[in-house]
This record gives C-alpha cells, sequence and structure tokens, in this order.
C-alpha cells in the first residue's frame, strides 16, 4: 500500500540508494498504487540525495495536476534539491511560488532560500529574509546566521556580515565553526584583524573548533592589517593546537614577514614546510625572495631565485 511504498522510498534515500527509491516509485505507478503528497516528498528527496534536480523538478510538477496539497515539506524539498544542485534560480522561483500560492513557510524554508541567495550572491535578499524570518516569530538558528553572513561576505559587504554577527551575539545564538571562518573572513576583507584576533582569543567562544580556514583568514588579516608579529603567533598556534597547516597558511605568513623584511623567520617558514612536506608555490617563494630583498640578502634571494626555476 501506499505507506509501505513510502516508508520504503525514505529507507532508500537514508541509506544513499536514491537510484532504488526511484524506481520504487516507478513500481507504484505500475502497481497502480495511490500517491499522496508524502510519496512525493520521499521520491524528491532521494532525487535531492542523487543530485538530480531536473528529476525533482519533474517530481514536483505531477502534484498539482494530481489534486494533492503542495505544502511546505514539497516546497522545502524541491528547492533543497535545486540549491543543492547549484540552481539557485530555479529555487528562487519555488519560494516565489509559495509566497505567491500563500503557502505556510517555516525556518528551513528561510535558509534554504537565505543559502540560495548566499550562492547566487543575493546579499540583499539574504538579510530581507532574514528580517522576514525574525517578522514571523521565528528564532534564526545558528544556520540561518550562517548563511546570512556567508552571503555578505561573499558580496564582499564586510561590515553587513559583522553587524549580522553582532545580531547572533546579542541573541545568545551560539556561533559555530563555519560561524568563525565567515566572521574572520569579513575581518580579513576588511582588514580588521583586532576582531578578528578577538574572536580567536576570546573565552566567550572557545567552545568553538578552530580549523585551518579559521587561522588563515585571521593570519591574512593581520597580514594586511601589517601586523606581523600577531601574523607569526597565530602561525605559531596552529601548531601548538595541532591545527592542521597548508600552503595557504605558509604563505600568508611568509607575505606578513615580507612586509617587515624579516627574512630569518621567512627562512624558518620555508625549512618548516618542507620538514611538514608542505607544497610551496610561486607565491611562497615570491614572498620569501622580497623579504631577502629587503633585508639585504641578495645572494639568498638568488639562490631561491634559482631554486624556484
Amino acid at each position: 500500500n501506499t505507506i509501505t511504498f513510502n516508508a520504503t522510498m525514505s529507507a532508500c534515500r537514508k541509506g544513499g540508494e536514491w537510484q532504488k527509491a526511484l524506481q520504487f516509485f516507478e513500481k507504484m505507478a505500475r502497481c497502480k498504487v495511490e500517491f499522496n503528497t508524502i510519496t512525493f516528498c520521499a521520491v524528491m528527496s532521494a532525487c535531492e540525495t542523487g543530485a538530480q534536480w531536473e528529476k525533482a523538478l519533474h517530481f514536483f510538477g505531477m502534484v498539482a495536476p494530481l489534486q494533492l496539497d503542495l505544502n511546505t515539506g514539497s516546497f522545502n524539498t524541491a528547492m533543497s534539491a535545486c540549491h543543492k544542485g547549484g540552481q539557485w534560480k530555479s529555487a528562487l522561483q519555488l519560494f516565489t511560488s509559495m509566497t505567491q500560492k500563500k503557502v505556510q513557510m517555516d525556518e528551513i524554508t528561510h535558509n534554504t532560500a537565505i543559502s540560495v541567495c548566499e550562492r547566487g550572491g543575493a546579499w540583499e535578499g539574504a538579510l530581507q529574509l532574514w528580517s522576514a524570518l525574525v517578522s514571523v516569530m521565528l528564532r534564526p538558528s545558528a544556520i540561518t546566521f550562517n548563511a546570512v553572513i556567508s552571503a555578505c561576505v561573499s558580496s564582499g559587504e564586510w561590515e553587513k556580515a559583522l553587524e549580522v554577527f553582532s545580531v547572533m551575539t546579542a541573541c545568545m545564538v551560539e556561533s559555530t565553526t563555519i560561524t568563525h571562518n565567515a566572521v574572520i573572513s569579513a575581518c580579513q576583507e576588511g582588514i580588521q584583524w583586532e576582531r578578528a584576533l578577538q574572536l580567536i582569543s576570546s573565552p566567550a567562544h572557545s567552545f568553538v573548533k578552530l580549523d585551518t580556514i579559521t587561522f588563515n583568514s585571521a593570519i591574512s588579516a593581520c597580514e594586511k592589517g601589517g601586523e606581523w608579529k600577531n601574523a607569526l603567533q597565530l602561525f605559531n598556534m596552529m601548531a601548538y593546537r595541532s591545527v592542521q597547516m597548508d600552503t595557504i597558511s605558509f604563505n600568508a605568513a611568509i607575505s606578513a614577514c615580507e612586509k617587515h623584511g624579516d627574512w630569518e623567520s621567512v627562512l624558518m617558514l620555508l625549512s618548516g614546510m618542507l620538514q611538514g612536506k608542505v607544497e610551496s608555490d610561486t607565491i611562497t617563494f615570491s614572498g620569501a625572495i622580497g623579504a631577502l630583498e629587503r633585508g639585504g640578502e641578495l645572494e639568498k634571494a638568488l639562490l631561491l631565485f634559482t631554486m624556484m626555476e
């Protein structure tokens, strides 16, 4: 019966067997088992898992002709499938349709739409949706705030990103690693190195796990602000906290030292790259050579240039 098929499709989707879920839908049609809204939510969720956004839209289009309700779950699933498939315009069209049909929206609806705006670079749309979420008395979660902050950062609106983070803190919503990475990226864009350092060292955020992206952005913020000592301290903190260092980490630290002409620290960083088997690139050597030239170590600079070639 319908309930059995729906449950089976959901189980297949949860197990990563999205193709089997679609096969059960086809079998359901052949056996002339009655469809309901849950049926289409299940099969669209399977399409979402398999990154089959076109199939998800196809199934979504079948709901209304069968005189079934297009409910919140139906729209959310179709929007999510489009979002994950990189089809942000189609996802926004679904959101607009949802508004026109006066279908009730929940936090998932808004979070998906905000994430869609982030992907499409529509930071103003993300802020409007965030405001709409608050206006209907739905308390934004960390996921919501993260999406809005990321949308602002992606569009170069670092000041707006920091404003949203301030609201998040005022609302006592716990930040996550994603939050910190987005906010520190905003600090990097705006050369707000002091705020980046404060966020990393603040006891209030000690529960948040800091990763490579977090430190790389903070080091770059210090580098842009000419704070080479703080950049090196952050770099050393990565080793102390056993955070994986990559090429970007070393390049940012080398660039910070280059601006100050601290060639000795640069050579230590290059040695660390070799020992840690971290891949160097043109940016690495350019920064190192620049530091050696500033420090008057022309022979060493020439040697590095020869190694780069």
